[in-house]
């Protein structure tokens, strides 16, 4: 007896209650609703309707001739109270016993003597209940326990077909009875574990179709998918299966379900075939299989690809019949997507080359190399001329082996243009299954992809979309070309693509990326770069994929295809991508000519590259492409280092030619439009990489003797650097990748560029440019008139300051033109007569114009202020560059002048950074060559040289900042003047730009301040260096070593210089610094004969009292000092030192004073001196001293200076201090 399931319309008719046509079912179909319309016929209903009515009678209509029905109408007459109760305790039984099968106690039906079956035979229907009932039971508690099981359970009554309608009637009244014990979700997980357990739960949902859903989503919820058991998921499948058939309408949301908790992958597939399509319908099973295996859900994409793996590993199961199922579906798309005419041809030449394969002795071709060459250059070539489809057809000398043209019958040959994305997506599909999910391509699938990817495409976008997809799906799927007849198809697509390339861009008026593929591809193979194929076949699938062996591939692309001097030649004869920018993507010539610069392909076949980079420079548009920066580098490489010696061989001229100097001054003469101005960047780019490259690698080039071409000083100073800088950084979104590489380069070649100070500048710059956007950005001003005006300042200095004002509104590059009279104004300005605002408005001009072409700036203002001898030509920038101290041979009178002195000390700091730029590039483009046998040499001679570079800096550097200092001290001539308050300002004023210049320069090189102060300046200077230089703390680390320095002019300024630092900087360390001087200077005392003495220590006296002010404790060992001062000078003046008891009692005062301290006495807040009463004192206590003091010896001298201090060291230190000046 055959088991039906239910149909779809008979679902259909119980789901929606079509009682009116229950008479269109079949007679199997109506068997399974039969409970429901016996028991719907039988018992009373609330709905007293005359529809219902009728209805019932239609029903009753329908059962009078069904003899079943009585059997039926028995089980309804049972007593289902008292079954409830015998239900409730079986439960509590099965509960207790641990196999209720092997007890003959049940609480439903006795055991009876014969078999189960041929018991519910002769059984009255309630007797049938109980049985059933004890059986279901019995399952629904092992059910219960969520235990795997790994084969049905063993039952009569649902195994033997006989009775199973019976028993499903039972189930179904017994379900509309007693529904709180037997829940159908409950009841359809055990009737899993049973023989028939989807028929019983499809014929169950029929009779009661409301609970379809809860049933499906409880199977579903059932499934363990880490269990390995997979018995369970076939019964599941099975059951989900035919439930789906049953109501198709739910079937996609089972499969979006089964996906969401990635289980029964064998159902989602099931469901997928099953989908129904209309007329003109394509199932999406492409796109469900694309979702699964290329979607963002990672664990769905390894539950899947694990399905393929287990389906391909166990044959005979649920997962390798689903999995042929669908391989077989997939395949016959494949079938229907590949043009008829193409795939008959390709199927009769295979045949033909099959049969005569027994006939025909195996060998190969022998092709000459230049034959070869010649034979792939036409090919390639004609990939630049415009053709048809239409090819003819060639003699085929040695049989089936030789190319065959592809028919030119576009109805039969070419894929359907509606077709093209699908099979793209299909092409995706296959790439998907074979490298992320492992699946293994039979030789059939096999056969008819290479039939699906030969056919030739419309030429239009979607179409050389396929033949990129198909390209890198012979890359991917490498074991697709298994057989020479195979291998000869690829080899005739190949070439057809090569022919077709310029017709397919020149009919979609796009640039078609696939002509470009085969090149990069060919270049991959050369280089045996394979994780440059796989990263090319991946970006261009969208998925990360792994080929397979690639050895037969790249044979044929590299011997029979592209051999490598064919590549490289035809490489500069692609034509540029016009307006080329980071939004083009693909790959395009960029990226063939990239990978062949790399593997310096160019350079071993002598083929020049240059006109075909600086075609596609002079054709770039920003956003930057990301390639162009990285193809500069490598193409600077070619250019600069010669080949390795294994293959100079191979071509006469060792590199490539870089661009010759007018090209590039051509390109920086035209206007500064946006295309422009990306091509002036990647030039500039190009030189400073280029000057690089030479200096790195000038030991190799020596020691190979190649000179590499070198651009001019000439040409760097033509081109405007800053201006190019401040674009890329006002632009850094569209030059991201070439801003910091350029940079870099900059700070390292042309630090004078890259000032700190310009920066800050630029950005205050642009604040107040964009403040005031309002005003007018141009102006009637020529540059006569401004020059007229600027020179006529003294006369009316008003019309200077508005000609000033109204340019300071215009933007930086429309400043240019008046450089020269901004120039010649400062020297005017230079007068004492010139108003301050007009200084300072000209030094915002040249402020302005600095961030726009500083170089010129700078030498044009050099040669105006600087002074020269009389007949002598202007200073060159190569000269001030050698020698930046020329920019200190200025006009006195810029010394006491402000804001000009600020664009002196600017130009000067540009220029000693570019001298020291200039020298360490004298050091690279001189370097010795590598000798093997003089290495230690050499290491000395390159340390030697270093050593005199940085000691040359060094002198430099310190010279400048002597100089600098001078300028600080008043001349002669402001002395004898004693100007008033607005000179001592202008001093003042002068003095600050000095120190915080120094300050600058002591950051820079630490080392620098201390060369300069073991030099040594005016002491007058401390004071306004230590005060005005925040860095002067440094000096504390050398301060010791000055002081044990030999000469004593030396020591003395250490001394001074320690006390005023302690003052300044009253740290613990300069509290070490202050005891070692005080040690110090008492042996200096001891040792230093008479007159040396009283010469190191009538100045050195006063430091005491500064060391006292920083620091009260060190009174004591300072009046220990004095006390022996006094005494040893007193010795050597007898009879001049009449009141010897004084220092004594000063001494004994101090000493009394700083016991009572420590006893207790209330110790006033230490407010310390202020720094000018300490200066005045002093001064005053030397004035006081000479006036008291009648010429004689210099002991005598001595004396009174340490009685004087002692003096003010006992007021200052102590009485203040402490507060006993009132006691």
């Amino acid at each position: 007896m055959a088991r039906f399931y239910p149909s779809e319309r008979c679902f259909h008719f119980a789901r929606n209650a079509c009682i009116s046509r229950l008479q269109e079912l079949s007679d199997h179909d109506l068997r399974a609703l039969l409970p429901s319309l016996v028991r719907m016929s039988q018992c009373p209903s609330l709905d007293e309707s005359q529809h219902w009515q009728e209805a019932r009678k239609e029903i009753q209509k329908i059962l009078c001739g069904l003899e079943v029905v009585n059997s039926i109408v028995g089980l309804l007459s049972v007593d289902f109270g008292c079954l409830r109760q015998d239900c409730l305790k079986e439960k509590q039984m099965q509960r207790k016993l641990e196999d209720s099968s092997s007890s003959s106690h049940s609480a439903l039906v006795e055991a009876g003597r014969e078999g189960l079956a041929l018991d519910f035979e002769r059984s009255e229907p309630s007797r049938r209940l109980r049985l059933v009932l004890r059986e279901l039971l019995r399952v629904m508690n092992k059910s219960s326990e969520n235990k795997e099981f790994t084969s049905l359970e063993s039952c009569e009554l649902f195994e033997c077909e006989v009775y199973m309608e019976d028993v499903c009637d039972v189930m179904c009244i017994v379900q509309a009875e007693l529904p709180e014990l037997f829940p159908l979700t409950e009841v359809s997980k055990a009737l899993l574990r049973v023989p028939n357990g989807p028929w019983f739960i499809c014929r169950l949902l029929v009779n009661f179709p409301d609970y379809f859903e809860q049933v499906c989503s409880t199977l579903l919820m059932n499934q363990d998918t880490k269990s390995n058991n997979p018995f369970p998921s076939y019964v599941q499948t099975e059951a989900l299966h035919h439930l789906c058939k049953m109501n198709p309408d739910y079937s996609m949301t089972i499969r979006s379900e089964a996906i969401q908790r990635c289980c029964l992958p064998e159902l989602t597939v099931k469901l997928t075939l099953d989908c129904r399509l209309g007329s003109n319908e394509r199932r999406d099973l492409v796109e469900f299989l694309s979702g699964l295996l290329l979607g963002s859900d990672i664990h769905v994409r390894k539950w899947f690809a694990h399905f393929i793996k287990s389906g391909q590993k166990h044959h005979s199961t649920v997962s390798d019949t689903a999995l042929k199922q669908l391989r077989e579906e997939l395949l016959c798309e494949v079938v229907v997507l590949t043009p008829p005419g193409h795939r008959q041809r390709i199927r009769n030449e295979w045949q033909k080359g099959r049969e005569g394969q027994s006939g025909i002795s195996e060998g190969k071709r022998r092709i000459t190399v230049d034959e070869q060459d010649k034979e792939t250059l036409e090919i390639i070539e004609a990939m630049d001329m415009s053709t048809d489809f239409e090819i003819v057809k060639q003699e085929s000398p040695t049989g089936p082996s030789q190319d065959v043209p592809m028919s030119t019958n576009e109805h039969v040959t070419t894929l359907l243009e509606q077709d093209v994305i699908y099979a793209t997506a299909m092409l995706r599909l296959y790439c998907a299954l074979k490298g992320i999910a492992g699946m293994k391509l039979s030789s059939e699938e096999s056969d008819e992809l290479i039939c699906l990817i030969t056919s030739q495409a419309p030429p239009t976008a979607a179409g050389a979309r396929f033949v990129t997809v198909g390209l890198c799906t012979m890359l991917a799927c490498s074991g697709i070309v298994n057989t020479s007849e195979q291998e000869q198809e690829m080899i005739k697509w190949i070439k057809w693509l090569s022919k077709e390339e310029s017709h397919y861009e020149s009919s979609t008026g796009l640039h078609i990326s696939f002509g470009e593929s085969l090149l990069l591809t060919a270049i991959h193979f050369h280089s045996n770069n394979l994780e440059a194929i796989t990263d090319l076949v991946s970006s261009t699938l969208g998925m990360r994929v792994r080929p397979g062996p690639l050895t037969r591939i790249k044979t044929i692309f590299t011997q029979d295809l592209f051999p490598e001097k064919a590549i490289t030649e035809h490489a500069v004869r692609v034509a540029v991508t016009n307006q080329l920018s980071a939004s083009d993507s693909g790959f395009l010539p960029v990226h063939c000519v990239y990978h062949l610069l790399k593997n310096r392909t160019f350079t071993k076949h002598s083929v020049q590259v240059k006109d075909w980079l600086y075609k596609q420079i002079l054709c770039s548009f920003k956003p930057l492409h990301p390639l162009l920066v990285n193809l500069i580098d490598v193409f600077v490489t070619s250019v600069v280092m010669p080949l390795p010696n294994k293959h100079r061989r191979l071509a006469a001229n060792v590199t490539v030619q870089g661009f010759s100097e007018a090209d590039i001054l051509t390109v920086f003469q035209q206007s500064n439009s946006p295309s422009n101005l990306t091509a002036q960047l990647l030039l500039l780019y190009y030189l400073l990489s280029y000057k690089d490259c030479c200096l790195s690698n000038m030991k190799s080039l020596v020691t190979n003797n190649h000179q590499p071409q070198g651009y001019s000083h000439s040409l760097y100073s033509q081109i405007p650097i800053k201006y190019l800088l401040q674009q890329a950084r006002k632009s850094q979104e569209h030059y991201r990748d070439l801003y910091p590489p350029l940079l870099r380069l900059l700070v390292t070649y042309y630090p004078q560029l890259c000032l700190v100070e310009d920066w800050l500048c630029e950005e205050d710059g642009a604040e107040i440019q964009s403040q005031e956007t309002k005003h007018s950005s141009t102006t009637n001003l020529t540059t006569a008139v401004v020059t007229q005006v600027l020179s006529n300042i003294h006369n009316n200095p008003t019309l200077a300051m508005l000609a000033l004002l109204k340019l300071s509104k215009l933007d930086p590059r429309l400043l240019i033109p008046y450089v020269e009279a901004v120039v010649e104004g400062l020297r005017v300005a230079l007068d004492p007569s010139v108003c301050r605002r007009v200084q300072i408005l000209l030094k915002e001009m040249w402020m302005k114009l600095n961030t726009m072409i500083p170089r010129k700036l700078w030498l044009l203002t050099v040669n105006t202020l600087c002074e020269r001898t009389t007949g002598s030509s202007p200073y060159t920038d190569d000269e001030l560059i050698k020698d930046p101290l020329t920019v200190l041979r200025c006009d006195r009178k810029i010394l006491r002048c402000a804001p000009i002195f600020t664009v002196i000390t600017r130009v000067l700091m540009g220029y000693l950074a570019a001298s020291r730029a200039m020298l360490n590039q004298h050091i690279l483009a001189n370097s010795n060559p590598v000798r093997n046998t003089s290495s230690t040499s050499c290491t000395n001679t390159e340390q030697e040289r270093e050593e005199l570079k940085s000691a040359l800096l060094a002198a430099q550097d310190s010279a400048v900042v002597q100089i600098l200092l001078e300028v600080c001290l008043q001349t002669p001539e402001e002395k004898q003047k004693q100007g008033g308050s607005m000179a001592k300002c202008e001093l003042r004023e002068i003095q600050c730009l000095v120190c915080s210049t120094l300050h600058q320069m002591f950051i820079t090189d630490p080392k620098l301040a201390k060369l300069v102060h073991f030099q040594g300046y005016d002491p007058v200077l401390l004071p306004i260096t230590v005060n005005g230089i925040p860095s002067m703390h440094i000096c504390l680390n050398f301060i010791t070593e000055l002081l044990n320095q030999p000469e004593l002019e030396k020591q003395l300024f250490a001394v001074q210089l320690s006390s005023y630092l302690c003052v300044q900087f009253p740290l613990p360390k300069a509290l070490d610094v202050a005891k070692y001087v005080i040690s110090r200077m008492t042996s200096l005392c001891e040792a230093l004969p008479g007159d040396r003495c009283a010469s190191f220590f009538i100045p050195a006296c006063e430091c005491l009292l500064r060391f006292c002010r920083a620091f009260p404790p060190l009174s004591m060992d300072t009046s220990s000092l004095l006390l022996l001062i006094g005494q040893l000078t007193a010795s050597r003046a007898v009879g001049s030192c009449d009141d010897e008891l004084e220092l004594s009692q000063y001494y004994n005062m101090l000493q009394d004073v700083h016991k009572k301290a420590k006893t207790g006495r209330e110790i006033v807040e230490d407010h310390g001196f202020e720094e000018q009463d300490i200066l005045v004192k002093s001064e005053q206590l030397l004035c006081e001293v000479e006036s008291d003091i009648v010429p004689g010896s210099k002991h005598v001298v001595l004396y009174n200076v340490v009685r004087k201090t002692f003096k003010e060291l006992v007021r200052l230190c102590v009485l203040e201090k402490y507060g006993l000046a009132k006691s």
